[in-house]
C-alpha cells in the first residue's frame, strides 16, 4: 500500500485493519477492467471486486457498504499476495504497475 500512495490518481480502498495480503485500489477515471487487462498484457494477473463477486459483473458490495461511491467502486482492482510471494515480486509488481499507470493516465486523465 505504501508503494501506491505516491500516485496522484490512486484511491486505496484497503485499510490498515484489513487483510494484509489483499490490496484493493483504483485509478481515478479508469474502469477496473481496463487496468486488469493492461496488467495482464505484462503477465500480471489481478482481479476486479472480491473473489466471491468477480463473475457477477457488478461493483463490489463491500466497497459500496464502505460508502465508496459507484464512480470510484467501478475503478477497483484487487491484488492478492500469499506467504510465498517475495519482496522482489512486490517490487516487480510496482515496476510494472508504474508503466501501466503512466500509459493509462496519459490516455484517460484530462487536466
Amino acid at each position: 500500500m505504501e508503494g501506491l500512495k505516491s500516485y496522484e490518481y490512486i484511491d486505496v480502498f484497503s485499510t490498515d485493519s484489513g487483510a494484509p495480503h489483499i490490496i484493493c485500489f483504483g485509478i481515478k477515471g479508469i474502469r477496473g477492467e481496463v487496468t486488469v487487462h493492461a496488467l495482464e498484457s505484462h503477465d500480471v494477473y489481478v482481479s476486479t471486486t472480491s473473489a466471491c463477486s468477480s463473475r457477477a459483473g457488478k461493483d463490489s458490495s463491500t466497497l459500496l457498504a464502505m460508502g465508496i461511491p459507484h464512480e470510484l467502486a467501478e475503478t477497483a482492482i484487487r491484488v492478492s499476495f500469499t506467504e510465498e510471494n517475495t519482496i522482489e515480486e512486490v517490487e516487480e509488481f510496482l515496476r510494472i504497475f508504474d508503466q501501466v499507470y503512466g500509459q493509462l493516465t496519459r490516455i484517460y486523465q484530462k487536466n
